[in-house]
């Protein structure tokens, strides 16, 4: 309760209509800059903002340390997991021998679950508030993620809808000499639907980030990029949950970047996520 209050004064009072934001969202631009890719500086031009960023994702000799890392860890044994213990390895034995584990997953953990649903709640504003109910069914390495989030303005009974659908490539681990406790990261290519008045889809990229220092507590990060027509909207989840290994209460903050325009419907959550 703390944590919504919070994030309630945090409000943006610049949230904008519903309506508002589908019209903007989907509107031609007047012109589109070219994009401009070197080999001598690797610089690409943005597609959510102005200016350039370092991309280094288009050639695989750029950066083969990551993508080797990427597409091999999922197939490699964790070192020294105590989900693995062995009864003939015990004490300090254990702890000096270089052993590999299998990758194990607990029943009702929050990292790479077998499945996973989500019910959150949002305000936006005193009119504006969403649905939103994410799935996530998996098997050690790759998920399917669905998410949709059912916004409605109550001031002329508008909704809008926001379907996203992604594989996902998902890695979980942990460092005990650095940081207690869980960790997991994911990329998932995917689509996205913005459906009110009218229907456009598109293309989507979306990268979760999970941190559990203990079971019963995490924090999470999700970010997410598509172009439903061509202005790029950029969707970012923060969230905390607190609750048992099966069921956890969570509370976060939710906004929509849209390119060019500013923030579009932003607010705090409160839901309930159960896990498998």
């Amino acid at each position: 309760m703390i944590l919504l209050a919070v994030l309630l004064l945090m409000q943006s009072a610049h949230a904008g209509k519903l309506r508002d934001f589908e019209k903007k969202a989907t509107e031609k631009k007047a012109s589109s800059s070219t994009s401009s890719n070197g080999d001598d500086g690797h610089q690409r031009r943005s597609s959510y903002g102005s200016g350039t960023y370092p991309s280094r994702w288009g050639r695989y000799e750029d950066s083969p340390g990551f993508l080797a890392w990427l597409i091999t860890a999922p197939f490699r044994y964790r070192y020294n997991d105590p989900a693995g213990y062995d009864e003939d390895f015990e004490g300090e034995e254990w702890a000096s021998e270089d052993r590999y584990i299998p990758w194990a997953h607990a029943a009702g953990e929050p990292t790479v679950p077998h499945a996973r649903l989500d019910y959150n709640w949002q305000y936006v504003d005193s009119n504006i508030n969403a649905q939103d109910v994410r799935v996530e069914l998996g098997w050690k390495w790759l998920a399917f993620h669905g998410r949709t989030t059912m916004y409605e303005d109550a001031s002329d009974g508008f909704r809008l809808d926001l379907n996203q659908f992604y594989g996902v490539l998902r890695l979980d681990g942990a460092s005990p000499e650095t940081l207690p406790g869980k960790f997991e990261f994911g990329l998932g290519f995917g689509g996205v639907q913005l459906k009110g008045d009218e229907s456009n889809s598109s293309g989507a990229i979306m990268l979760p980030v999970k941190y559990y220092p203990v079971d019963w507590c995490g924090l999470e990060f999700r970010a997410a990029w598509y172009e439903p027509v061509n202005k790029t909207i950029s969707d970012y989840d923060l969230s905390i949950s607190l609750g048992l290994r099966y069921v956890q209460l969570r509370g976060g903050y939710r906004w929509l970047w849209l390119e060019g325009e500013g923030e579009f419907n932003t607010g705090p959550y409160a839901g309930l996520s159960l896990f498998f």
